[in-house]
């Protein structure tokens, strides 16, 4: 699950990477809860953060087609 939200510091610990995407949503009705993937730039954070890809790995490729395409995916 997402925690820090002003430092972008996330933690996975629910067993599926599945639900840790889900985990980035705000949650709907809980006062200063925020979108966490919203950009290209903390979409590329979160991606290395979870391991999907190789440390320092440079995702030049995203953009917010990306963003709303994991933004429907979690969904």
């Amino acid at each position: 699950m997402a925690a820090g939200r002003g430092a972008r510091m996330w933690r996975f610990d629910a067993g599926r990477i599945c639900l840790d995407l889900v985990a980035t949503e705000p949650a709907s009705g809980m006062p200063g809860t925020c979108e966490q993937l919203d950009g290209p730039g903390h979409l590329a954070r979160w991606l290395a953060d979870a391991r999907l890809v190789p440390p320092d790995t440079v995702l030049t490729a995203l953009d917010d087609i990306w963003v709303a395409r994991f933004h429907e995916l979690r969904s």
